[in-house]
């Protein structure tokens, strides 16, 4: 189905409407950090997440879809614009960090205090990265380039404009004009992070995609924020004559050393082609930019079209995915290896167990969408992927939210955790098990044998060998009757997600409902005890558990029902460009 998008040739109207949302997207968000005080909420978190809810969807609303496609070259293409501005935060932030380590050695600082707070800060920066570009990057500078785009220096004002309001947003509330050394940073910040957003505007324009710089600003304030201990700035700006000055110091010297690239920037948004006019207008009326550096790719591609054959050859020759089975046990082998080898320094430096499991989660995600990403860059020549979004696997796991009702029960006589840490340890089984254990598995599965009678057995060994994994939780204390009603259960929750996966062709839609699924359990669960019970208890969780192992597998099996398998197979097909 075509995109729907706005006329391009009412110009006006699209640039109101990208300021209009802009607006009320942040102020949505200031509106929710309100109410959230009011009910125990972190007001951050869920300001951000509001904000990016509401960026994302006005985006998709004006017809700007195409720039939130995963592709990996786009994002590659930003990180290699704004490696210097990430480079140098990385360098700042290893000083600070030693700084902080050796003061942990020293016993002067609390480990546990000082990295507490990282796993907090990543989840918000992952956040504040994908709200702020939609705002900026998405509809303020996307809304100026639908009226201004076509005009000699319009995409020039679009960036400047876009990158300004960027900056001085960060300082805006806390500015004293009575106060001179407060305005001088004020203006200093407004200028550093300005130069910062002014490079973002270039990169999204050049590779047509808002992903790229998303990923570049999650971890550059991530960086900044991991230098801090995980502690969020109250404000960028103060009084204090002595703070001000090294502010001042500080803002003036990252402005300096962003002066280069921000100049380079300059250069090739003044070399590209007009019109440009931006995600919300016709593809066709917004030309690539002609600069020395597409034009070389895009030679480099025409002359490499001949060896695809030879790099396709090469990739499959690769003895861990060229075999169904090896797969999945080389998959799962690896991936439990490295995270409890990373475990390791976390034990050491700290004794909270609610800090183990939540840099254990955040470890689990990194590293498998980390996997998902080489998986999809090996086969980067026949592989359209495992990471697009698909609503029709977001509905078709719905059935499956029946396993919160098992969770649920214990909800009367239980005291609630944090809401947010719930969401984090929902979301690290939630993205990194639908990643290692159906995405990986079941593509590479259909990609060797992608034939109708090859269906029923992708989902019947994944999703035993899902249940399989499980038996790790006897080395947890679990009882063995525990422990294999766990696998049995595992099973049957692997073969319905392994169903919704083969029929939508994304992750994403199993990993949403698996995460709201684990989400649920963790609002309740013990914090220091996390292992199952020793003994299998048969009360009504039990048995609302044994039903909708049975409902799951049902499901499952209806997902993929000889008269599906043709469409399963085609789907397939496509995906792995053998159709």
């Amino acid at each position: 189905m075509q995109e729907s998008r706005l006329d391009w040739k009412n110009p006006t109207t699209t640039m109101l409407l990208g300021l209009i949302f802009t607006v009320l997207t942040y102020i949505s968000g200031r509106l929710v950090s309100m109410l959230a005080v009011r009910v125990g909420w972190d007001p951050n978190m869920t300001s951000v997440i509001t904000r990016t809810l509401l960026g994302l969807g006005f985006i998709v609303a004006l017809g700007g879809k195409s720039w939130l496609r995963f592709d990996l070259k786009a994002i590659r293409d930003s990180w290699v614009l704004t490696l210097p501005f990430v480079m140098i935060n990385v360098v700042l932030a290893t000083i600070f960090v030693s700084m902080a380590t050796v003061q942990i050695v020293q016993g002067q600082l609390d480990a546990a205090t000082y990295f507490g707070g990282l796993g907090f800060v990543t989840i918000l920066c992952v956040f504040v990265g994908i709200n702020e570009e939609a705002m900026f990057r998405g509809l303020m500078f996307g809304g100026l380039l639908a009226a201004i785009g076509n005009k000699k220096n319009g995409p020039l004002m679009a960036a400047i404009i876009s990158s300004v309001a960027f900056g001085f947003l960060h300082v805006v509330f806390d500015l004293h004009y009575d106060n001179p050394y407060n305005v001088v940073q004020g203006l200093l910040k407004t200028l550093e992070c300005g130069m910062f957003g002014f490079v973002l505007c270039v990169s999204v324009l050049e590779t047509r995609c808002l992903v790229g710089a998303m990923t570049v600003h999650s971890f550059f304030d991530w960086v900044v924020l991991a230098a801090n201990g995980g502690s969020l700035p109250t404000t960028y700006v103060n009084d204090n004559p002595e703070s001000s000055i090294a502010g001042i110091v500080l803002y003036l010297v990252l402005t300096v050393l962003y002066t280069p690239r921000t100049i380079k920037a300059y250069k090739r948004l003044k070399a590209m082609e007009l019109p440009q006019y931006g995600p919300f207008v016709q593809e066709e009326s917004a030309p690539l930019a002609n600069t020395a550096r597409h034009l070389a790719a895009k030679q480099q591609e025409q002359t490499s079209e001949n060896d695809v054959p030879a790099k396709i050859g090469r990739l499959r020759d690769n003895r861990l995915l060229n075999n169904k089975y090896l797969t999945i046990i080389g998959i799962f082998t690896l991936f439990f290896i490295v995270v409890n080898i990373c475990c390791i320094p976390i034990a050491l430096l700290t004794t909270d167990n609610v800090v183990r499991q939540v840099c254990a989660a955040i470890l689990s995600i990194v590293l498998s969408i980390s996997l998902a990403f080489w998986y999809q860059h090996h086969f980067a020549d026949e592989f359209d992927g495992m990471l697009g979004w698909s609503t029709t696997g977001l509905l078709l796991g719905l059935p499956c939210l029946t396993l919160c009702l098992g969770n649920m029960v214990e909800w009367g006589s239980s005291t609630f955790n944090n809401p947010l840490l719930a969401l984090v340890l929902g979301l690290a089984p939630g993205i990194s098990e639908e990643i290692l254990y159906r995405g990986i598995p079941g593509s590479n599965w259909m990609r060797l044998a992608g034939e109708k009678e090859d269906v029923l057995p992708c989902v019947l060994v994944t999703g035993l060998a899902f249940g399989l994994v499980h038996s790790s939780n006897l080395l947890a204390g679990a009882s063995v009757s525990a422990t294999v009603f766990q696998i049995i259960y595992a099973a049957c929750i692997g073969i319905a997600f392994q169903a919704v996966f083969l029929r939508s062709g994304s992750v994403w839609g199993p990993a949403i409902i698996h995460a709201i699924i684990d989400a649920t359990y963790f609002l309740t669960a013990n914090m220091n005890n996390l292992a199952l019970s020793k003994e299998l208890v048969f009360d009504l969780s039990f048995y609302l558990t044994c039903a909708n192992a049975v409902v799951l597998v049902a499901w499952g099996l209806y997902l993929i029902r000889p008269q599906k398998r043709d469409e399963i197979v085609a789907l397939w097909k496509r995906k792995w460009h053998k159709a």
